[in-house]
């Protein structure tokens, strides 16, 4: 399942990974990439028969297969795994394409110093030294500031990630962008992760996985 070059800069916009995936069907896997039956059957139990191309997937091979089963099942569950391996690679490859950080991805004019809000039929304004952190929730945005006062935002978080300050305001991960001074420490966390506590409680755990641990730990000591 080896892509070819710049098929994933063709789809700089993609929302629906199931589009992307029917539309990578011809490139990713080509046909005579699949003549083992073995691994059509795995790719077909791992659920990713969107991505063989019509010609390659047709009854006759698993109908083979199906005649031959008597071979040793250890060759067909080595398929599964190597199956899921390449899967997983490529999906952690649509997903950095199709849902990439907010910074270094949007234009900058210079961070926002407030953020109007609404609440009970009237518009405020939010200084943002006094909101300690942004995050989802039901699908809609939100703020807290240092008090614990919450106030709904009529922008999505990839919106606001891209007018704060990025040296006051990390995106730790897709439902939080928390302040620098809200931070109360961090710990190590289970598969090198790390655990960040605020000073005002978070809905959820704020976890930062592994790969984004380096950059989060420079940016705590870039002061």
């Amino acid at each position: 399942m080896k892509l070819k070059p710049n098929v994933i800069d063709q789809y700089p916009n993609m929302e629906n990974l199931k589009v992307f995936a029917d539309d990578l069907s011809g490139l990713a896997i080509m046909n005579n990439q699949l003549t083992d039956v073995r691994i059509m059957e795995s790719l077909k139990i791992a659920g990713v028969t969107s991505l063989l191309t019509g010609t390659s997937y047709t009854d006759y091979p698993f109908e083979e297969y199906r005649r031959k089963r008597s071979n040793s099942m250890l060759h067909f569950y080595d398929h599964i795994r190597e199956a899921i391996k390449k899967i997983e690679a490529l999906e952690a490859l649509i997903q950095e394409k199709v849902s990439p950080d907010a910074y270094g991805q949007c234009p900058r004019q210079g961070p926002k110093t407030s953020y109007m809000v609404f609440r009970n039929q009237k518009y405020t304004t939010i200084k943002t030294e006094n909101i300690a952190f942004f995050y989802i929730k039901n699908n809609y945005t939100f703020l807290t500031c240092f008090d614990k006062q919450e106030y709904m935002l009529n922008q999505s978080l990839d919106q606001i990630a891209c007018t704060a300050s990025p040296s006051d305001f990390f995106r730790i991960n897709r439902q939080y962008l928390v302040n620098f001074s809200a931070i109360k420490e961090v710990e190590h966390y289970m598969a090198r992760k790390l655990h960040v506590k605020l000073v005002v409680d978070a809905p959820d755990k704020l976890l930062i996985n592994k790969e984004k641990t380096h950059s989060f730990l420079e940016w705590m000591d870039a002061r």
